[in-house]
């Protein structure tokens, strides 16, 4: 959630203005931050939130001994903080480069060109015209980095100390568990296959001439 919102809101700024300060020096950025390893840097901000401010901790998903009550929900909140900042570092960078480089050709269809003449407001062009258009692309992208996210990354979930499938799916792989592997393997087959039938779903509902069957 909070890579798209914040992937999309960067790229509309983008767009808005190519070619400017902004758009050059978070384009730099994008191509530096695209090129890091996840794992580099899940270190480094462990390093530096951990080991250096000391606020978050290194790993795992609850502290010893487990807090009960409301407490809970705070102490799990409290070890997301360092993966989720993680991964929305990694995602919404290039999410705002594709939102710029797709709303940036949208801006320069004539039925935007009417509306800005007409007097329509900015805001509404972008919200209103211009990201329903652009709307499959970044639903897509969107959708996959999730199924992404719930079908488990090895690397990640190491450096986290966090129990999830590619975890799984790594213990599987040294303790030789066929079962298990199979097991791991048909439950990602099967989020991702129900990922994409709700991909076509949602295409129909953002592009109404999109229809089953091949219809238009």
């Amino acid at each position: 959630f909070f890579e798209l919102l914040f992937g999309i809101a960067l790229g509309l700024k983008k767009a808005q203005k190519p070619g400017g300060k902004l758009d050059k020096g978070t384009s730099f950025v994008t191509m530096i931050i695209y090129g890091m390893p996840s794992w580099w840097l899940a270190m480094m901000l462990i390093l530096f939130f951990v080991y250096g401010l000391k606020w978050f901790p290194s790993g795992g998903i609850s502290s010893v001994p487990t807090p009960e009550g409301f407490m809970y929900l705070v102490d799990r909140i409290w070890h997301m903080v360092l993966p989720i900042m993680t991964l929305v570092i990694l995602g919404f960078w290039s999410l705002s480069f594709v939102v710029r480089n797709v709303v940036l050709g949208i801006l320069q269809e004539d039925y935007i060109m009417s509306a800005r003449a007409r007097g329509v407001p900015e805001n509404k062009v972008l919200f209103g015209h211009t990201l329903r258009t652009a709307a499959p692309p970044l639903v897509t992208m969107a959708l996959l980095s999730l199924l992404a996210s719930l079908s488990g990354a090895i690397i990640f979930e190491g450096i986290f100390s966090w129990p999830g499938l590619g975890n799984l799916y790594w213990v599987a792989v040294q303790q030789n568990d066929i079962p298990v592997l199979m097991g791991d393997l048909a439950i990602t087959t099967g989020i991702y296959q129900a990922g994409l039938v709700l991909l076509d779903l949602i295409y129909g509902f953002l592009d109404p001439r999109i229809k089953v069957g091949g219809k238009a």
